[in-house]
């Protein structure tokens, strides 16, 4: 998704998701290998992924004429960033 864009598309949405689950993928191993540069990596990643999904749900969610939904989706991004955020604190 380009920066000063409105909108978008559901295929930017399952990308971002998809993104965020390899991030939590990669951070797991990384923490049962104990090697500080794969987790400050996975951990970068896992920002990253995180980043470009609340963009990602911010946008969608400006496209959305029914305030109960945009609301709705916006819920749902934070809470996957909430999600991915205790995750990384449990290793």
């Amino acid at each position: 998704m380009t920066p000063g864009r409105q909108s978008a598309t559901v295929e930017e949405i399952i990308r971002a998701t998809c993104s965020v689950t390899a991030a939590t993928t990669r951070a797991s191993s990384a923490a049962s290998s104990l090697y500080h540069e794969q987790v400050v990596a996975a951990a970068n990643l896992g920002r990253q992924s995180v980043s470009e999904l609340l963009r990602v749900t911010k946008a969608m969610a400006q496209g959305v004429e029914n305030a109960e939904l945009k609301y709705k989706m916006l819920g749902c991004g934070r809470d996957v960033a909430l999600q991915v955020r205790f995750e990384k604190l449990a290793f």
